[in-house]
C-alpha cells in the first residue's frame, strides 16, 4: 500500500486500509478494496481528509504491520472509555468504577502494544476525535507507553527504588497518567478546556489555566491509581532545567527536584514530552501539513531544557517523518515510497523509486548524502529535515 496526499488519488486507485473520518475515529468512511471514483474523492476532500492508503504496485512486499493499521480497534477502544469515563468525571473526585473501567482498557491496551512493540510504534496515532480532549488524552497515553516500551532499561533505572524488575517496567500507571493528564481540565471554564500550552500566546498566558494541573491530582488524590500515574498528571507541565509548573519547590519536599530536574519522576518526565507532541502533530494535522512539520518543532531550540534527552530521542526515533509506505518525492525529481526508516537518521529513510515492482532496488538514503527527501504529504520539506543531536545518539547506540 501507498500512503499518498488526497491531491494525488485519482478515479480508479483501490482504497488500501479503511479511511476514517478526521474528526469521528470510529466513523469508517471509505472501506478497504473500495474503488475510488470521481465523487468519492471530493467527499473526501470535503469531510477534510487529507491522506489515504491506496493499492500501488511495487508496495507489495512492505510489512502492513509498520503502517499504522494494526492498532486501530485498540485505539478506538482507548478513545471510546476515556470519552465515557471522563464525561462522567465530577468536580470532587473519579469513582472506583471509572478507575476500574480505565485501568482495564489501558492494560488491554498496554498489552497489545507489548505484542507488536518493534513495528507497531513507527507510525501509529489516534487522530481526530468527537471531544478534542478526549483524543488527545488518548494520544498521550499511546505515545507515552510506546516510549516506555522503547526505553524500558531507562525506566527501570530510572526506578531502582522499586527492587522487582517486574513492577518497575510495569507501564500500565504511565498508560493511565496519559489517558488521566488533563483530567482536570473538566473543572476549567469551556473556553480552556481544548487550550494547550504550545498553542499559547505566552504574553498572555491565562493565570487559571495552571490550576489544571492541581485539580487533576486532587481528583485522583483519594482514587486507587498507582501513586507515580498521580504525581505524573500533577507535574507533566515540569521540565527538566527546573522551569515549568505548578513549580515543585512550591508542592512541598517529597516533590523537590534538582536543577537539572532528574528528581523529576521518569513517567512524568515521558508524560511532559508525549503531551507537546502530540499538540505540535495535531497542530500540524489541522493545517493539513505532514508530520515532520511538528517533529522538526519538537527537536528544535524553542523545547531547549523542556525534555529529558533520553525520552525525546526515543520519541524522535519511534515516530519517524516519513512512515513506511508514504509517498515522497526526492530531490532529482523522482517519486519514491518508503520501504523502511532508519532511526538513527530519522528524515533519511530506505525508499524505492514508483512505477516499478517490489525487485526494484531500494536506496537507503542514509548512504546517499547527495540525495534527500523534498516533498511529502504534497508539501515542500527539505528545509524541515533534521538530525538527532549527541545525546539522542549515544542512547541509540545503548539501545542497540
Amino acid at each position: 500500500m501507498l500512503l499518498c496526499p488526497l491531491d494525488d488519488l485519482r478515479p480508479g486507485m483501490t482504497v488500501g486500509a479503511s479511511i476514517m473520518h478526521p474528526e469521528r475515529p470510529t466513523m469508517e468512511l471509505l472501506r478497504a478494496q473500495t474503488a475510488l471514483d470521481e465523487r468519492m474523492i471530493r467527499r473526501l476532500a470535503d469531510m477534510g481528509v487529507s491522506e489515504a492508503w491506496v493499492d500501488a504496485s511495487g508496495t507489495e512486499d512492505l510489512d502492513l504491520s509498520v503502517m499504522g493499521t494494526e492498532l486501530t480497534d485498540a485505539q478506538r477502544k482507548l478513545f471510546t472509555d476515556l470519552s465515557g469515563a471522563l464525561g462522567k468525571t465530577s468536580r470532587k473526585t473519579l469513582s472506583s468504577a471509572q478507575i476500574g473501567a480505565l485501568t482495564g482498557a489501558v492494560g488491554g491496551f498496554v498489552s497489545q502494544i507489548v505484542a507488536n512493540k518493534t513495528n507497531a510504534s513507527l507510525t501509529s496515532r489516534l487522530r481526530g476525535g468527537d471531544d478534542p480532549l478526549f483524543a488527545h488524552c488518548s494520544s498521550v497515553a499511546y505515545l507515552s507507553v510506546l516510549t516506555g516500551l522503547a526505553i524500558e532499561e531507562y525506566v527501570i533505572e530510572e526506578r531502582a527504588s522499586i527492587a522487582n524488575v517486574r513492577h518497575a517496567k510495569d507501564l500500565t500507571g504511565l498508560g493511565l497518567a496519559g489517558m488521566l493528564h488533563d483530567v482536570g481540565k473538566t473543572t476549567l471554564p469551556p473556553k480552556l478546556r481544548d487550550t494547550h500550552e504550545v498553542n499559547l500566546d505566552p504574553n498572555a498566558f491565562p493565570p487559571e489555566y495552571e490550576d489544571h494541573t492541581i485539580a487533576g491530582y486532587q481528583l485522583l488524590d483519594s482514587s486507587t491509581i498507582p501513586a507515580s500515574a498521580k504525581l505524573a498528571v500533577l507535574l507533566h507541565h515540569e521540565r527538566v532545567d527546573g522551569s515549568g509548573w505548578p513549580q515543585a519547590s512550591k508542592l512541598g519536599s517529597r516533590f523537590s527536584e534538582t536543577p537539572d530536574g532528574t528528581r523529576l519522576h521518569v513517567f512524568a518526565r515521558i508524560l511532559a514530552a508525549a503531551n507537546v507532541l502530540d499538540n505540535l502533530l495535531r497542530k500540524a494535522e489541522s493545517l493539513k501539513q505532514p508530520p515532520i512539520v511538528a517533529l522538526h518543532a519538537f527537536q528544535g531550540e524553542r523545547f531547549t531544557g523542556w525534555f529529558d534527552p533520553v525520552i525525546r530521542g526515543a520519541m524522535l526515533r519511534q515516530l519517524p517523518p516519513f512512515a513506511v509506505g508514504t509517498k515522497v518525492g526526492l530531490d532529482d525529481g523522482r517519486d519514491c515510497v518508503v520501504v523502511r526508516p532508519n532511526p538513527e537518521y530519522p528524515c533519511r529513510p530506505v525508499v524505492r523509486p514508483l512505477g516499478g515492482d517490489a525487485s526494484t532496488p531500494v536506496i537507503d538514503l542514509s548512504l546517499q548524502p547527495d540525495r534527500l527527501v523534498a516533498r511529502a504529504s504534497g508539501h515542500p520539506v527539505d528545509n524541515l529535515l533534521y538530525e538527532l543531536d549527541a545525546d539522542d545518539s549515544e542512547w541509540c547506540r545503548r539501545a542497540a
